[in-house]
């Protein structure tokens, strides 16, 4: 303890610190003219005081006071290192090693059939690949298509330091970022992240459920994760659902292995999945609430006499994750301010624990319908039968329980702070969770029948997956609910309006309908045609035309998209009067596409 404070991951702690509040200061002196020649081209708001001079000063004095307060802080910790780093030794000293270690697996579970279901593992692993592959290049959705359009577009930079709105899911943007600049911006470039996180959970969530219960729950979790319509889905959505499950189920897994080893490595791992998962979504403060609810009731039963100083390697882990995700997330408070991530179109402020309260029961009906969408009816019985047999039968039945528990007691933390319950999609990591204890429960089932095999002692569980996720994966192709989910708001005609909007010229108009400008865009972007916001117009944006393949219009066109329904917005010669300017009259109109719901005329102008 004699160096306590001066190591290397204290000094590097101090220096992160340090660099913040250094940088702070200079950040508040850059011009307003370049940042705003920065932002100006990928706002969507339509509003051409998105980022005015008045909100440039208060980003100087959040920086300026940032400067302060940090520099107070490092101070604080620089003085106090010492103690710190021996509070931080203690913690995790071990010094009681035969009360730290929680009983493993029985022997012959880990070693014997351990090759068979290996194999098997990495074939459903294939099988989940190969789902998820299959539909990477279907047409771009609205929220995917956002993502790119107002975040994944911009500079590395600037994308960790623009929160208008919680599509940037910083981390997965980032990433996102760099497969466009890797490979394009093609829709499957676009979801590379998510095909790839999506593909990585079968094995992860197998590795959990075999931490778990053994080999046999291993397999069947594979054939579950790797079949689930709702996942496959997210794995072809360029948004960050399947990283945010994955360090969900990570941060589960290190918890378990935290408590029976008290290893550094295991509480390391879970400090980084939750801060990781949380930069991907500030959502992922409630599977965390989870997960440390988990750990927490398995330190306490794991001291047998529910001792609270058990508790200490959990509270620093749960500090210092705390602090990472303050540190990165600090840029996004300084420029934004903190209702950025409080009161935006994911989270809001106005939601009410009694709406809540009343609406929970539809909701969770239909959480559970979008889950089990490609499954038959009696599916919800079997998956409720199988989470009584794990909380029942399993090897280590008490966790499932306490796991249960934590999962229940994160939901009540949700309604009583966050009040929204938000879309559907926030509750993936759920899902996930739920598969895994499914597939425990199965196995201890399949484990109690009388004869087993002496090679492959899990056998029975890999057959039943097999069955499983062969069935599954059938329905998924066969139902096609992945290409027809609306989750993320699929408008299929978004490519063919695209292209018939890039026979625009630079300096031509373009009013759309809101709810799908984004995808239309998208399409246009890819045809080499670029529009900048002009105004909102209730519902509808009006845009023009900045960049374009074609020539410079010698006299600017309106081009009108309507949905045919569309009938308060009236007819393409109406939408003229919203031009900017005066004396403009519409000469002509073209109809450019037309279909069973959507038109594009081209209105030819004079002045």
């Amino acid at each position: 303890m004699r160096n306590a404070g001066t190591g290397p991951r204290t000094l590097i702690c101090l220096g992160v610190l340090l660099l913040y509040a250094v940088a702070a200061l200079p950040a508040s002196l850059i011009p307003y003219e370049w940042l705003n020649s920065l932002v100006r081209p990928f706002s969507g708001s339509g509003d051409m005081n998105a980022f005015s001079p008045a909100t440039y000063a208060d980003i100087q004095t959040r920086c300026r006071f940032l400067t302060i307060a940090l520099l107070v802080v490092w101070v604080a910790a620089f003085l106090g290192r010492r103690k710190l780093a021996t509070w931080t030794e203690l913690a995790f000293a071990g010094t009681r090693p035969a009360a730290l270690r929680e009983r493993t697996l029985p022997e012959p579970l880990v070693q014997r059939g351990f090759v068979a279901c290996a194999v098997a593992v990495v074939a459903l692993t294939v099988l989940g690949a190969g789902l998820r592959i299959m539909w990477l290049d279907q047409p771009m959705r609205h929220d995917e298509s956002t993502t790119f359009m107002l975040y994944a577009r911009m500079p590395f930079v600037a994308i960790p330091l623009r929160y208008s709105d919680p599509n940037n899911q910083i981390l997965h943007t980032l990433l996102v970022k760099l497969a466009v600049s890797l490979f394009g911006d093609s829709p499957s470039a676009l979801r590379l992240p998510a095909l790839i996180a999506g593909i990585a959970l079968v094995p992860l969530a197998a590795g959990f459920a075999r931490a778990l219960q053994g080999n046999g729950a291993m397999v069947i979790t594979a054939a579950l994760v790797a079949t689930s319509s709702p996942l496959i889905e997210f794995s072809n959505n360029a948004r960050g659902y399947t990283l945010l499950c994955c360090c969900t189920v990570v941060l589960f897994w290190a918890g378990l292995q935290a408590t029976r080893t008290n290893s550094r490595a295991a509480w390391v791992t879970f400090i980084l999945a939750g801060a990781i998962g949380a930069y991907t979504h500030p959502g992922m403060a409630t599977p965390a609430v989870a997960g440390a609810l988990w750990t927490a009731l398995l330190l306490l039963r794991r001291d047998r006499g529910w001792r609270a100083d058990g508790l200490l390697p959990l509270a620093v882990s749960l500090v210092a994750m705390g602090v990472l995700v303050a540190m990165l997330y600090l840029p996004i408070l300084v420029v934004n301010g903190w209702h950025a991530l409080t009161d935006n179109s994911g989270v809001h402020a106005t939601a009410t624990i009694s709406a809540s309260l009343e609406r929970l029961g539809p909701y969770a009906s239909g959480v559970l319908s979008v889950w089990l969408r490609d499954d038959p009816s009696w599916a919800w019985m079997v998956v409720a039968a199988a989470i009584v047999a794990a909380m029942a039968l399993a090897s280590d039945a008490v966790a499932i329980r306490l796991l249960v528990v934590a999962a229940i007691g994160s939901l009540v933390w949700h309604v009583l702070f966050v009040h929204d319950l938000s879309w559907f999609r926030f509750w993936l990591p759920y899902l996930a969770l739920l598969l895994v204890v499914t597939a425990v429960g199965l196995d201890a089932v399949l484990a109690r029948i009388p004869w087993q095999p002496r090679l492959v002692p899990a056998a029975p569980s890999i057959l039943l997956a097999v069955l499983v996720g062969g069935w599954t994966a059938e329905s998924v192709i066969q139902r096609r609910t992945v290409l027809s989910s609306g989750e993320t708001l699929l408008y299929p005609e978004a490519a063919t309006v695209g292209r018939a909007i890039s026979t625009a010229r630079r300096g031509d108009y373009l009013e759309v309908p809101s709810i799908v400008m984004d995808e239309i865009l998208y399409y246009s972007y890819r045809n080499g045609v670029r529009w900048s916001p002009v105004g909102r117009l209730g519902s509808r944006f009006l845009l023009r035309c900045i960049a374009a393949p074609n020539d410079d219009a010698s006299q600017p066109q309106a081009l009108y998209v309507v949905f045919t329904s569309d009938e308060p917005h009236g007819s393409a010669q109406d939408a003229v009067a919203n031009l900017p300017g005066s004396g403009i009259s519409a000469t002509g109109v073209q109809p450019v596409y037309a279909s069973d719901t959507t038109t594009v005329d081209r209105v030819s102008l004079s002045r």
